[in-house]
């Protein structure tokens, strides 16, 4: 339906098979650059404003390497009580964070950062969505975390892996959650011109 205007050299700065595969669905033609930054939040930095300035930070660090071409970058992060739960340091972890969600809502914010350098364009655009988790007994947790599924992932779970079945509802974009609001990014890609229907 859609593909990148030709020329366009778009650099996804980001390690994630799940965001890669995000945008080979949506079609779109590109090469990875993963950026090597420090993720830690900033004291009283709201939920939206870290994924945001993570996602930019990431674009801007790749964009120093290649000024003219169209770098994107993302940060997905989940919150819960006031609380990042980033990816597990290790199995025990794993069984706190998915402890802590067991049974309740949380905060899933993604935020993209689209830029290039030389033509002085950029925008971050962030977006939240809630998660239902089912109840989960301490059998269900270690069970899951026998997989290995959780081990690299924010929160502790995928919500497009085994975790799925544990997911009750999902309030926003899904790929959001997964890593990437594609639905966003058509729209930004759209505005900047980058897009054209093939």
């Amino acid at each position: 339906m859609f593909k990148l205007r030709t020329g366009t050299d778009l650099i996804l700065a980001s390690g994630s098979p799940r965001r890669k595969k995000i945008l080979e669905d949506m079609g779109l033609h590109f090469r990875i650059q993963k950026p090597d930054i420090e993720e830690v939040r900033l004291k009283d930095e709201s939920p939206e404003k870290y994924a945001s300035r993570l996602a930019f930070e990431k674009a801007q660090k790749v964009a120093m390497e290649f000024p003219t071409s169209w770098i994107l970058a993302a940060d997905t992060d989940v919150f819960i009580d006031g609380e990042v739960l980033g990816k597990p340091v290790d199995e025990d972890d794993a069984f706190r964070l998915l402890r802590l969600i067991s049974g309740r809502d949380h905060s899933v914010w993604s935020s993209f950062a689209l830029l290039c350098e030389d033509l002085g364009k950029n925008c971050v655009v962030a977006s939240e969505s809630v998660v239902s988790i089912s109840k989960l007994s301490d059998e269900d947790i270690w069970s899951y975390i026998a997989t290995g599924e959780p081990m690299d992932k924010a929160g502790a779970y995928a919500a497009q892996g085994i975790a799925s079945s544990f997911i009750n509802k999902i309030t926003g974009n899904y790929d959001s959650i997964v890593g990437l609001d594609s639905c966003k990014l058509r729209e930004k890609l759209l505005e900047f011109g980058l897009l054209v229907y093939g």
